[in-house]
């Protein structure tokens, strides 16, 4: 299966996102959450034992998101929780290949216009 760069919907649960594309490894994708949205879930393919790392960026004007990294039993591994519009990171040393799912989460506010997220695979 490939891997994605824009969002897929519907993807507002970990549930919906178990048949997504996984995002592409080191590559930025965009999504959006607009009014009637409160989340996105997006998967990651680890492709082995290591540290996952996450970014968000781009958080629309006048909202606030925040970014959760989860396992795909939903066992949340680490969350960034900054003011505003302040991108998000998250990392989580991960014992296992795999899946593993990041969160963006509307804490404040919704937009159309489009954010982005990246992941990557450190040793």
């Amino acid at each position: 299966m490939p891997c994605i760069v824009a969002e897929h919907e519907p993807n507002d649960t970990l549930l919906e996102a178990l048949d997504r594309p996984p995002l592409c490894a080191d590559r930025p994708a965009t999504g959006s959450i607009p009014a009637g949205d409160a989340s996105d879930h997006w998967r990651l393919e680890a492709p082995r034992p290591g540290l996952v790392q996450a970014d968000l960026a781009g958080i629309p004007s006048g909202t606030n998101f925040d970014l959760y990294l989860y396992t795909r039993q939903g066992q949340l591994l680490a969350v960034s929780q900054r003011p505003g519009t302040e991108a998000e990171h998250v990392e989580a040393r991960v014992s296992a290949a795999g899946d593993y799912y990041v969160r963006v989460y509307a804490s404040e506010g919704r937009s159309p216009a489009p954010y982005e997220i990246r992941w990557s695979m450190a040793p």
